[in-house]
């Protein structure tokens, strides 16, 4: 009933739309723009590969000392503005274990693409090279009891991706879309020839970039 399958690009939020829409959808992209798909964004521009995590804390630590030795730990509660300025001195290939209970989660658990306000016109470009039709998921945040808290910031980062995507946009999609020009008026597209791809949790998420961003 709301996998939106008449139309080409879709567009609904957390663990519960990915898994209504995954289906029936070629592509998959996650938009958790504060702060996990901004630093993977950072990390990966700068060589990296970030294999993402669902959980944080004891759990994470453990699960690097059982098998990621060679891994870095970011912890995603240090915030947007610590995460990405730790992310921007990572050297090319290194290995990066980021653990995130939005955005990594929904990437942990499918093949998928990662996008953030930064990436969104060249994550579009990419992600249409790899079929027609796109299901685009908010990660949102979450309550302490564990259910969905809909996050304004990724409402607009898909937004901002939705535009470029091709296809008929449904009528979830277009208000996704509609929230960015609500903020900033028409989306500004970037220059940028990076191209942000994410594979399973084990193959990690890797970029290139063409140009200076």
């Amino acid at each position: 009933m709301f996998d939106q399958h008449n139309y080409e690009v879709r567009c609904e939020s957390g663990l519960r739309g990915l898994q209504e829409l995954v289906a029936n959808s070629d592509v998959l992209i996650i938009v958790d723009g504060l702060s996990f798909s901004t630093s993977v964004d950072v990390a990966t521009q700068r060589g990296a590969v970030v294999f993402p995590f669902p959980a944080r804390g004891n759990s994470t630590e453990a699960y690097a000392k059982a098998g990621w030795r060679h891994h870095r730990l970011i912890e995603a509660r240090f915030g947007i503005f610590v995460i990405s300025k730790l992310a921007a001195a990572i050297p090319s290939g290194y290995r990066l274990l980021l653990p995130s209970p939005n955005g990594g989660a929904l990437c942990y658990s499918a093949r998928c693409f990662t996008a953030c306000l930064r990436n969104a016109a060249a994550a579009a470009r990419k992600a249409a090279q790899f079929g027609s039709t796109f299901a685009v998921v908010p990660a949102g945040e979450q309550w302490d009891s564990g259910q969905i808290r809909p996050g304004v910031e990724d409402l607009a980062g898909a937004g901002s991706l939705i535009g470029p995507l091709p296809g008929r946009k449904s009528p979830e999609a277009l208000a996704a879309s509609g929230s960015i020009r609500s903020f900033t008026g028409e989306p500004k597209r970037r220059g940028c020839q990076q191209r942000v791809r994410a594979g399973t949790h084990r193959q990690g998420i890797r970029a290139r970039c063409g140009s200076r961003c």
